[in-house]
């Protein structure tokens, strides 16, 4: 589903209900020329029954190794220049709002940390990945933290992501942009998860 010919799908860090009742999604390694591709994502995640639910957690890990966390609770503007005027006071400030809850923060971790603490094994989205039965693989993504490239062109330069996932599976036989990627794969969670 990734990344290569110039094309980067989604990527989603996911823990499903199984231990933390949690699903993560991680959109990874967000090139500086690709905030649409953040809103985009941001977008089919946040406003998804899996986040309304409660069974989720959006994380986004940035080329400069920061990890923006986003509350579930967050409904990121629509309109692209608002969301850019977020970033920009996300960045400044290190959260949105400045001061009490926030709906998004950002830190410097690395991504084999993000992961770590994440508590679980990981899979991949990736356009030479294993096809494999959409319910089948949404069962997988509902109980696995879910990794899906956000990147507007190449692959994760993070060769042990690939290496170390528990799985590297696609959507299709096509290559899928990020934000695609990460409808389907919420979609297939949901219905693995009865929400559909």
């Amino acid at each position: 589903m990734l990344g290569g010919g110039g094309r980067g799908p989604a990527s989603s860090c996911s823990t499903g209900p199984g231990i933390t009742g949690l699903w993560r999604l991680c959109p990874t390694r967000i090139r500086e020329e690709g905030p649409d591709i953040v809103h985009q994502v941001l977008l089919a995640y946040q406003f998804s029954l899996l986040n309304l639910k409660g069974l989720g957690r959006l994380y986004i890990h940035t080329i400069a190794d920061y990890v923006i966390e986003v509350d579930p609770a967050t409904r990121p503007p629509k309109n692209y220049y608002n969301f850019v005027g977020l970033m920009e006071q996300l960045l400044l400030a290190g959260r949105v709002p400045p001061r009490g809850r926030p709906l998004m923060s950002a830190r410097r971790i690395g991504l084999r940390r993000l992961l770590e603490s994440l508590g679980r094994e990981w899979v991949v989205l990736h356009e030479e990945g294993r096809r494999v039965d959409p319910l089948e693989l949404g069962k997988t993504l509902a109980g696995s933290v879910v990794v899906v490239g956000g990147f507007p062109h190449g692959d994760f330069d993070n060769k042990w992501l690939l290496a170390e996932a528990a799985g590297v599976y696609k959507i299709g036989d096509m290559p899928l942009d990020a934000a695609q990627a990460v409808y389907r794969a919420v979609a297939l969670a949901e219905l693995a998860l009865g929400l559909l």
